[in-house]
């Protein structure tokens, strides 16, 4: 098992496959309701009212109900806990950003970019800005090049830890 030295274990710990788990079933329960409640809602509306007739609310509910299968699909793939991965920060950088707006106004920001070279060769990046996420700033500085990390979708980042032995 050597992709787990120095890694949090936590991803296996009874206590965080259970709270992965109770967020799931939570997520499942809402979205168990909220799938079918459109198309409900608007056949009621068609049956009860002259305004909406019957093929409409189908299409309109059906619609409404369609998009939200798709949105808890998308939510189902990028938690997917096979989509972790391992590998080492190869590089990060810092620019310094302007961005102008149609009405005039000038926005100074910090891109904040650090790239991955995972175990299975491929590149992964995550770039933050200053102005919309100021805590990407610390999860910069946190990360030197050449650490080893692990992402999960359902963790944040984890970073094997130095050992250093005093004699």
């Amino acid at each position: 098992m050597q992709g787990l030295v120095g890694f949090s274990r936590r991803i296996n710990d009874p206590e965080g496959i259970k709270e992965i788990d109770d967020r799931n079933k939570k997520g499942r329960g809402c979205i168990f309701i909220g799938i079918p409640l459109p198309f409900i809602i608007f056949l009621i509306v068609s049956f009860v009212s002259d305004e909406v007739e019957t093929l409409d609310a189908l299409v309109f509910g059906g619609g409404i109900s369609v998009a939200f299968l798709l949105i808890y699909l998308f939510a189902e793939y990028l938690s997917n806990s096979k989509r972790s991965w391992d590998g080492i920060v190869m590089d990060k950088e810092l620019k310094n950003k302007t961005r102008r707006f149609r009405d005039g106004n000038i926005e100074n920001y910090i891109q904040c970019t650090v790239s991955f070279r995972t175990d299975s060769g491929k590149k992964r990046f995550s770039v933050g800005n200053s102005n919309s996420n100021p805590e990407f700033l610390e999860y910069y500085d946190y990360l030197n090049v050449g650490d080893r990390v692990r992402y999960h979708p359902q963790l944040p980042l984890a970073k094997t830890p130095k050992i250093h032995i005093k004699k």
